[in-house]
Protein backbone atom coordinates (compact mmCIF):
# COMPACT_ATOMS: atom_id res chain seq x y z
CA UNK A 1 0.00 0.00 0.00
CA UNK A 2 1.29 3.28 -1.05
CA UNK A 3 2.24 5.95 1.68
CA UNK A 4 0.32 8.54 1.78
CA UNK A 5 1.57 11.75 3.01
CA UNK A 6 -1.01 14.85 4.76
CA UNK A 7 -1.57 17.24 2.40
CA UNK A 8 0.31 20.26 3.19
CA UNK A 9 -2.35 23.76 3.84
CA UNK A 10 -0.42 27.09 2.64
CA UNK A 11 -0.16 29.05 5.07
CA UNK A 12 -1.73 32.18 6.74
CA UNK A 13 0.17 34.99 4.20
CA UNK A 14 -0.23 32.83 1.17
CA UNK A 15 -4.06 32.73 1.80
CA UNK A 16 -4.19 36.24 2.89
CA UNK A 17 -2.59 37.21 -0.39
CA UNK A 18 -5.24 35.07 -2.44
CA UNK A 19 -8.16 37.04 -0.79
CA UNK A 20 -6.51 40.76 -1.49
CA UNK A 21 -5.26 38.95 -4.77
CA UNK A 22 -9.50 38.59 -5.37
CA UNK A 23 -10.51 41.23 -4.03
CA UNK A 24 -8.29 44.06 -6.07
CA UNK A 25 -9.24 41.88 -9.27
CA UNK A 26 -13.19 42.23 -8.14
CA UNK A 27 -14.92 45.56 -9.48
CA UNK A 28 -18.42 44.41 -7.55
CA UNK A 29 -16.28 43.73 -4.15
CA UNK A 30 -14.21 46.70 -4.63
CA UNK A 31 -17.73 48.76 -5.59
CA UNK A 32 -19.51 47.04 -2.03
CA UNK A 33 -16.13 47.73 0.07
CA UNK A 34 -16.72 51.81 -0.77
CA UNK A 35 -19.86 51.81 -0.31
CA UNK A 36 -19.68 50.23 3.14
CA UNK A 37 -16.77 52.32 4.43
CA UNK A 38 -18.43 55.53 3.35
CA UNK A 39 -21.65 54.11 5.14
CA UNK A 40 -19.63 53.26 8.39
CA UNK A 41 -17.77 56.99 8.01
CA UNK A 42 -21.11 58.43 8.47
CA UNK A 43 -22.86 56.08 11.19
CA UNK A 44 -19.36 56.57 13.41
CA UNK A 45 -19.88 60.23 12.92
CA UNK A 46 -23.26 60.34 13.93
CA UNK A 47 -22.52 58.02 16.68
CA UNK A 48 -19.79 59.97 17.54
CA UNK A 49 -21.17 63.75 18.01
CA UNK A 50 -25.07 62.57 18.81
CA UNK A 51 -24.92 63.66 22.30
CA UNK A 52 -23.14 67.49 21.42
CA UNK A 53 -26.12 67.32 18.89
CA UNK A 54 -28.90 66.61 21.24
CA UNK A 55 -27.83 69.11 23.51
CA UNK A 56 -26.57 71.92 21.06
CA UNK A 57 -28.46 71.77 17.77
CA UNK A 58 -32.16 69.93 19.44
CA UNK A 59 -31.73 72.10 22.45
CA UNK A 60 -32.72 68.95 24.74
CA UNK A 61 -31.37 67.35 27.99
CA UNK A 62 -28.34 64.89 27.59
CA UNK A 63 -30.49 62.30 29.41
CA UNK A 64 -32.41 61.89 26.75
CA UNK A 65 -30.01 60.20 24.38
CA UNK A 66 -31.22 56.80 25.07
CA UNK A 67 -34.27 57.53 23.31
CA UNK A 68 -32.62 59.05 20.22
CA UNK A 69 -30.12 55.53 20.16
CA UNK A 70 -33.37 53.39 20.83
CA UNK A 71 -35.30 54.93 17.93
CA UNK A 72 -31.83 54.10 15.55
CA UNK A 73 -31.98 50.44 17.00
CA UNK A 74 -35.61 49.91 16.29
CA UNK A 75 -35.17 51.33 13.11
CA UNK A 76 -32.25 49.44 12.11
CA UNK A 77 -34.08 46.38 13.19
CA UNK A 78 -37.09 47.08 11.15
CA UNK A 79 -34.87 47.72 8.49
CA UNK A 80 -32.94 44.38 8.66
CA UNK A 81 -36.47 42.44 8.58
CA UNK A 82 -37.68 45.01 5.25
CA UNK A 83 -34.57 44.46 3.78
CA UNK A 84 -34.47 41.18 3.55
CA UNK A 85 -38.28 41.19 2.12
CA UNK A 86 -37.16 43.73 -0.37
CA UNK A 87 -34.29 41.91 -1.50
CA UNK A 88 -36.50 39.07 -2.67
CA UNK A 89 -38.79 41.29 -4.41
CA UNK A 90 -36.88 44.02 -5.98
CA UNK A 91 -32.74 42.39 -5.73
CA UNK A 92 -30.39 43.03 -2.85
CA UNK A 93 -27.96 45.36 -5.23
CA UNK A 94 -31.02 47.76 -5.58
CA UNK A 95 -31.83 47.39 -1.92
CA UNK A 96 -27.81 48.29 -1.14
CA UNK A 97 -27.38 51.38 -3.04
CA UNK A 98 -31.32 52.68 -2.67
CA UNK A 99 -30.31 52.23 0.99
CA UNK A 100 -27.22 54.20 0.66
CA UNK A 101 -29.20 57.44 -1.35
CA UNK A 102 -32.34 57.67 1.14
CA UNK A 103 -29.74 56.90 4.47
CA UNK A 104 -27.99 59.86 3.37
CA UNK A 105 -31.02 62.45 2.25
CA UNK A 106 -32.28 61.81 5.82
CA UNK A 107 -29.22 61.64 7.20
CA UNK A 108 -28.81 65.30 5.61
CA UNK A 109 -32.31 66.20 7.25
CA UNK A 110 -31.26 64.89 10.53
CA UNK A 111 -28.58 67.70 10.59
CA UNK A 112 -30.50 70.37 9.83
CA UNK A 113 -33.31 69.61 12.52
CA UNK A 114 -33.81 71.31 15.97
CA UNK A 115 -36.84 69.89 17.32
CA UNK A 116 -36.29 66.13 19.39
CA UNK A 117 -39.69 64.43 18.64
CA UNK A 118 -38.82 64.63 14.62
CA UNK A 119 -35.21 64.20 15.11
CA UNK A 120 -36.22 60.79 16.91
CA UNK A 121 -38.95 59.87 13.57
CA UNK A 122 -35.94 60.71 11.49
CA UNK A 123 -33.29 58.84 13.04
CA UNK A 124 -35.11 56.16 13.01
CA UNK A 125 -35.79 55.81 9.48
CA UNK A 126 -32.09 56.19 8.74
CA UNK A 127 -31.71 53.73 11.46
CA UNK A 128 -34.33 51.88 9.14
CA UNK A 129 -32.24 52.70 5.72
CA UNK A 130 -28.82 51.58 7.31
CA UNK A 131 -30.34 48.28 8.73
CA UNK A 132 -31.76 47.36 4.73
CA UNK A 133 -28.28 48.00 3.96
CA UNK A 134 -26.49 45.54 6.48
CA UNK A 135 -29.51 42.56 5.21
CA UNK A 136 -28.90 43.31 1.55
CA UNK A 137 -24.54 43.41 2.03
CA UNK A 138 -24.07 39.49 2.88
CA UNK A 139 -26.09 38.31 -0.58
CA UNK A 140 -24.25 40.51 -2.74
CA UNK A 141 -20.46 39.43 -1.15
CA UNK A 142 -21.58 35.66 -1.45
CA UNK A 143 -22.67 36.24 -5.29
CA UNK A 144 -19.19 37.12 -6.13
CA UNK A 145 -16.75 35.60 -4.26
CA UNK A 146 -15.99 31.83 -4.38
CA UNK A 147 -17.12 29.40 -1.75
CA UNK A 148 -13.17 28.43 -0.78
CA UNK A 149 -12.15 32.08 -1.03
CA UNK A 150 -14.76 33.20 1.51
CA UNK A 151 -13.00 33.65 4.74
CA UNK A 152 -9.69 34.84 2.74
CA UNK A 153 -11.93 37.59 1.43
CA UNK A 154 -13.79 38.63 3.96
CA UNK A 155 -10.56 38.80 6.79
CA UNK A 156 -9.51 41.82 3.67
CA UNK A 157 -12.89 43.38 4.12
CA UNK A 158 -13.83 43.37 7.51
CA UNK A 159 -10.52 45.03 9.04
CA UNK A 160 -11.22 47.70 6.42
CA UNK A 161 -14.33 48.03 7.73
CA UNK A 162 -13.82 48.21 11.40
CA UNK A 163 -11.12 50.91 10.70
CA UNK A 164 -13.14 52.96 8.51
CA UNK A 165 -15.52 53.04 12.21
CA UNK A 166 -12.17 53.83 14.65
CA UNK A 167 -11.30 56.36 12.24
CA UNK A 168 -14.65 58.09 11.85
CA UNK A 169 -15.21 58.63 15.51
CA UNK A 170 -11.56 60.18 15.26
CA UNK A 171 -11.92 62.50 12.09
CA UNK A 172 -15.46 63.83 13.53
CA UNK A 173 -14.13 64.53 16.85
CA UNK A 174 -10.89 66.16 15.55
CA UNK A 175 -13.21 68.41 12.93
CA UNK A 176 -16.11 69.13 15.35
CA UNK A 177 -14.05 69.75 17.98
CA UNK A 178 -10.37 71.48 17.58
CA UNK A 179 -11.05 72.55 13.72
CA UNK A 180 -14.43 73.96 13.58
CA UNK A 181 -15.34 74.54 17.23
CA UNK A 182 -16.01 78.58 16.48
CA UNK A 183 -17.62 78.20 13.28
CA UNK A 184 -20.75 79.69 12.75
CA UNK A 185 -21.28 80.33 9.28
CA UNK A 186 -24.69 82.16 7.84
CA UNK A 187 -25.57 80.82 4.10
CA UNK A 188 -28.91 81.96 2.59
CA UNK A 189 -30.25 82.65 5.92
CA UNK A 190 -29.70 79.33 6.94
CA UNK A 191 -26.78 78.76 10.02
CA UNK A 192 -23.82 76.18 9.79
CA UNK A 193 -22.29 75.00 12.87
CA UNK A 194 -19.70 72.73 13.67
CA UNK A 195 -21.41 69.47 14.40
CA UNK A 196 -24.12 70.03 11.77
CA UNK A 197 -21.54 70.43 9.31
CA UNK A 198 -19.96 67.24 10.51
CA UNK A 199 -23.02 65.33 9.85
CA UNK A 200 -24.07 66.77 6.38
CA UNK A 201 -20.66 66.22 4.63
CA UNK A 202 -21.59 62.92 6.35
CA UNK A 203 -24.78 62.60 3.96
CA UNK A 204 -23.41 64.29 1.02
CA UNK A 205 -20.59 61.16 0.81
CA UNK A 206 -23.11 58.42 1.33
CA UNK A 207 -25.93 59.64 -1.01
CA UNK A 208 -23.02 60.59 -3.89
CA UNK A 209 -21.74 56.93 -2.77
CA UNK A 210 -24.93 55.05 -3.24
CA UNK A 211 -25.60 57.33 -6.57
CA UNK A 212 -21.91 55.71 -7.67
CA UNK A 213 -22.90 52.14 -6.77
CA UNK A 214 -26.31 52.46 -8.65
CA UNK A 215 -24.08 52.63 -11.60
CA UNK A 216 -21.65 49.81 -10.96
CA UNK A 217 -24.15 47.48 -9.33
CA UNK A 218 -26.48 47.86 -12.03
CA UNK A 219 -23.77 46.53 -14.97
CA UNK A 220 -23.20 42.71 -15.65
CA UNK A 221 -21.31 41.40 -13.81
CA UNK A 222 -18.67 38.09 -14.24
CA UNK A 223 -19.89 34.70 -12.15
CA UNK A 224 -17.07 34.55 -10.46
CA UNK A 225 -17.41 30.90 -9.33
CA UNK A 226 -14.68 28.19 -7.38
CA UNK A 227 -11.69 28.12 -8.68
CA UNK A 228 -11.71 31.18 -11.15
CA UNK A 229 -8.54 32.66 -11.29
CA UNK A 230 -8.61 33.70 -7.43
CA UNK A 231 -5.64 32.46 -5.90
CA UNK A 232 -3.15 29.88 -8.03
CA UNK A 233 -1.09 27.85 -5.51
CA UNK A 234 -3.99 28.30 -2.71
CA UNK A 235 -6.63 26.41 -4.06
CA UNK A 236 -7.06 22.62 -2.68
CA UNK A 237 -6.14 20.21 -5.58
CA UNK A 238 -4.19 20.53 -8.63
CA UNK A 239 -6.89 20.32 -10.79
CA UNK A 240 -8.29 23.73 -9.54
CA UNK A 241 -5.13 24.91 -10.03
CA UNK A 242 -4.84 24.17 -13.42
CA UNK A 243 -8.51 25.51 -14.02
CA UNK A 244 -6.94 28.59 -12.46
CA UNK A 245 -4.24 28.97 -14.88
CA UNK A 246 -6.00 28.12 -17.73
CA UNK A 247 -8.54 31.12 -17.35
CA UNK A 248 -6.87 33.63 -15.92
CA UNK A 249 -5.45 35.46 -18.51
CA UNK A 250 -9.38 35.27 -20.14
CA UNK A 251 -10.00 36.79 -16.86
CA UNK A 252 -7.69 39.86 -16.81
CA UNK A 253 -8.76 40.24 -20.90
CA UNK A 254 -12.49 40.28 -20.65
CA UNK A 255 -14.88 37.91 -18.69
CA UNK A 256 -15.08 34.39 -18.81
CA UNK A 257 -18.24 33.51 -17.60
CA UNK A 258 -21.78 33.97 -18.10
CA UNK A 259 -22.84 37.36 -17.30
CA UNK A 260 -25.08 38.70 -15.28
CA UNK A 261 -27.32 41.38 -12.69
CA UNK A 262 -27.12 41.44 -9.15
Amino acid sequence: MANSRPRRRPGFLAEFRAGVRFFRRSRVLVALCGGVVVATLGTGALNTLAVFFLTGGLHTAASWLGVLFAAAGAGAVAGALLGGWAAARIGAARVFWLGMVLGGALLLVYSRLTWFPMAVATVALVGLMFGAINAAAPPLFLAVIPQQLIGRVMSVFNPLQQAANIASMAVAGFVAGPLLHNMRVRVAGVTFGPIDTVFGVSALLITVAGLVLMRQLGQPVPQETAGACAAPGVLRSMSQQRRCRRCRCRWRSGPAWPSRRL
